[in-house]
């Protein structure tokens, strides 16, 4: 079945002469929506509560057949789960942010190459290296995206001009549709030319044991 093809077996789209493919204006802002709070919750842990708190939980793995779902998997999961979560709050988090501050570089000090710091690390050898990167915001594409369709419902003529708007009063019951051209193009020129790109750092730390020579 060909990309056509399965576009017109959508609800949501459908294709008239001299329109090109159109896509459902409601159904457009629905998906940006759910993509809004998906973006949102990037980067967020969630976390287990346990019985220990704030203690760091105990955890011990019995060799067994964990694909078998029953009452050990699940109570075995949950404990591993707090483990991992304390773990990386307590020890990882703070002791990776340690050793980042010994190279002198932050999101306020970004450098402008990618460079290797080494840190004499109890007995072993941290090899830190930092870079610059340029984050997108996504989140402020998608809500400018958003913001326009809206204007678009409200019959605004610039907007429903540049998505090339087209209603279907008698055929769909007032339904609106949008040229599925025009949304890509502004999303690509939107990431491509009118987002701002940040300058951010991201910084990779290896251990090595320390050998001496």
């Amino acid at each position: 079945m060909t990309e056509d093809k399965k576009a017109l077996e959508m609800e949501q789209v459908r294709y008239e002469q001299g329109h090109g493919y159109l896509v459902l204006l409601d159904y457009v802002l629905g998906k940006l929506d759910a993509w809004k709070a998906e973006i949102t919750k990037q980067g967020v842990r969630q976390e287990l509560t346990t019985p220990e708190g704030k203690h760091e939980p105990k955890f011990m793995v019995n060799a067994r057949n964990y694909e078998t779902l029953d009452d050990q998997t699940a109570k075995t999961y949950v404990q591993a789960k707090a483990f991992v979560t304390w773990t990386d709050k307590n020890v990882i988090t703070p002791t990776e942010d340690a050793i980042k501050k010994e190279t002198g570089y932050s999101k306020e000090n970004i450098p402008t190459e990618t460079t290797e710091t080494f840190l004499p690390f109890g007995a072993y050898i941290a090899r830190i290296i930092s870079s610059r990167v340029e984050k997108t915001d996504y989140t402020k594409i998608v809500k400018t995206v958003i913001a326009e369709l809206e204007k678009v419902k409200s019959e605004d003529p610039e907007m429903s001009k540049k998505y090339h708007a087209v209603g279907f009063t008698a055929k769909s019951a007032g339904l609106k549709y949008i040229r599925l051209k025009a949304l890509n193009d502004r999303l690509t020129t939107l990431e491509t030319k009118e987002a701002k790109k940040e300058p951010s750092i991201q910084q990779k730390i290896e251990c090595y044991p320390y050998v001496a020579a």
